[in-house]
């Protein structure tokens, strides 16, 4: 007679890819406009079953949402990933107000990372949206001047021209240059590195 075997299917697992970053990032500086946005386009399949993406994996891994799941947002480092569902698309938005951002040197290349998980009920996989920030010089601020007041019977006296100077920018070293007297007498009087002696 005839023989008849039996085979059971078994679950394949969806799959997720982060398509190709549409550009890299760059602070605002000195001389530099900056870039401040860029997106990444995830695409995803399964051969077996309908796949979705994961909201209980995304609202447990840093991900947050005001309108029911349409989108997800998650603040990172440097800016702020928006996951829009229905295209898959994760934006994201480089913030050159917070201090990490202005911290960046001109050189300095970091990443921002952000992780999108698909399930099809039963089986999961991830994938990272990773996106590249260029940071850019920022112009050294001064907040007053200096003033200072000594007597003559001060046998030594120096005046810090630093004092009320700063760079928001974490590797910079500010230097002084092109001192030149605008009134008084300068007798006596010395640039030694960036005080007055």
């Amino acid at each position: 007679g005839d023989v008849y075997k039996r085979q059971n299917g078994s679950n394949d697992a969806p799959t997720i890819t982060a398509g190709v970053v549409s550009n890299e990032l760059t602070e605002v500086g000195e001389g530099v406009a900056g870039t401040s946005s860029a997106s990444i386009t995830m695409s995803t399949g399964d051969v077996d079953d309908p796949q979705t993406y994961d909201e209980t994996y995304l609202t447990g891994n840093g991900w947050a949402t005001v309108d029911g799941g349409v989108t997800y947002t998650q603040a990172g480092t440097y800016g702020t990933a928006t996951f829009t569902v229905a295209s898959g698309v994760v934006g994201y938005a480089l913030d050159d107000a917070l201090a990490a951002t202005q911290a960046l040197d001109d050189g300095d290349d970091v990443t921002e990372t952000f992780t999108i998980q698909v399930t099809d009920g039963d089986a999961t996989n991830t994938a990272d949206a990773v996106f590249t920030i260029n940071g850019s010089n920022d112009a050294p601020t001064i907040t007053a001047a200096v003033s200072s007041i000594a007597s003559e019977d001060n046998v030594a006296y120096a005046v810090n021209l630093l004092a009320n100077a700063s760079d928001v920018d974490a590797n910079d070293t500010l230097t002084v240059s092109g001192v030149t007297l605008t009134s008084g007498d300068a007798s006596g009087v010395t640039i030694n590195g960036t005080a007055l002696d």
